[in-house]
């Protein structure tokens, strides 16, 4: 609590001091950018609303507007940029502070701070990504830096890729994980990465499903992965909804070496994505993708020579051309069992004999094509 005091301190001491700013490359007036569909503005002192062109000056005291799918963007002498979101109303009462009446907006500011007010509630950084939604609750959401929020004399601080929604009235007592939605243009633009990982493990948490649905409910199957962790991995599969879940967690916690596997789990019931937990522990896509794959589907076994009889030049491989024979278990349609095996008794899945199963079609084994993940249009070997 002390430390959230001290930063909102510092943060508010730093907005008050807007005097300075001029002399920080502030400047006094913002300029709109990029702007798409219907965007106005409403300049101080005047009563109708004009057409807001791209590099037109916004100057304190106006009024900014955006129709539905409409857009634009306020830039800042240093660098900053205010991104006003489709039917979103702002009023602009200094170049470090907006009021938005309705719709959304997102900040990116460095070294000198944007503060956001709606409803009597104030969102502040500095050196952060953050949004403000404006709807039937107000959301405040980071993707990199800390936020103060604060309303009359409550605080709290929103880290990386955790928000607040204040509804109600009512004022959190802690930020929760980002809530992302692929629809999302910000989130599209920002956490590219998680919402692609995402839409793969779904792919995956259904193979598991459909592939080994006796393993994924048994809790052996999962102490390969996180030894000790019997009890945690029995409670959590009571309460999980999905399997998958599980599997994902126990990997991840390995990936991580020493992380707190109920911690991950928490964050996960919080409402966290996987995608989102991996990009904010720094795990790459491409490297966790991996792992799933070798627990669902690890590489087949290197072709080994058949001992046959000799074709009379000295290579006793009974096949008549002196290269050996190739065992039919390697052949591209055969998988082995995924295989966790640190005790006897941790069971193994067993996939089905089809030659062309749901975990060999999602990765390409149905073809001569090399072993591959498809992400949308990108295409990554493992």
């Amino acid at each position: 609590m002390k430390t959230t005091k001290v930063l909102v301190g510092i943060l508010a001491l730093a907005l008050v001091s807007g005097s300075c700013f001029g002399r920080h490359g502030v400047g006094s007036a913002l300029k709109a950018e990029a702007p798409a569909g219907t965007v106005e503005i409403l300049a101080a002192g005047s009563s109708a609303w004009q057409p807001l062109a791209s590099g037109k000056r916004v100057a304190p005291g106006a009024g900014v507007r955006t129709a539905a799918a409409s857009s634009v963007a306020l830039a800042r002498d240093d660098g900053a940029r205010i991104e006003l979101g489709p039917a979103t109303e702002i009023h602009l009462d200094g170049v470090t502070h907006l009021t938005l009446s309705s719709g959304r907006v997102l900040a990116n500011v460095r070294d000198n701070p944007m503060a956001v007010v709606v409803e009597g509630l104030t969102a502040i950084a500095t050196k952060a990504i953050y949004r403000v939604d404006a709807g039937f609750a107000v959301r405040v959401g980071s993707y990199g830096g800390a936020i103060s929020v604060s309303q009359d004399a409550q605080q709290v601080v929103v880290p990386d890729f955790r928000q607040v929604e204040i509804a109600g009235g009512v004022f959190p007592r802690e930020s929760v994980p980002l809530r992302i939605d692929a629809r999302d243009v910000w989130d599209q633009k920002l956490l590219a990465d998680a919402l692609l990982l995402d839409g793969e493990l779904r792919k995956y948490g259904r193979v598991f499903h459909s592939e080994f649905p006796a393993q994924a409910r048994d809790p052996r199957f999962y102490l390969a992965y996180a030894p000790g962790q019997g009890s945690v991995i029995t409670a959590w599969l009571h309460a999980a909804g999905d399997p998958a879940d599980v599997l994902f967690a126990v990997l991840m916690a390995k990936r991580l070496g020493g992380s707190s596997l109920q911690d991950l789990i928490g964050l996960r019931s919080a409402g966290a994505t996987w995608g989102l937990i991996a990009r904010s522990k720094n795990i790459p896509m491409k490297d966790f993708l991996a792992m799933v794959v070798a627990v669902l589907a690890p590489p087949a076994p290197s072709p080994s020579p058949t001992v046959g009889g000799s074709n009379g030049n000295g290579n006793g491989n009974g096949n008549g051309n002196g290269n050996p024979s190739t065992s039919p278990s390697a052949s591209p349609s055969s998988r082995p069992s995924p295989k966790p095996s640190p005790t006897p008794t941790t069971p193994s899945p067993s996939p089905s004999p089809s030659p062309c199963s749901a975990i060999d079609q999602l990765l390409g084994r149905c073809t001569s094509a090399p072993l591959a993940v498809r992400i949308g249009g990108l295409r990554i070997s493992l």
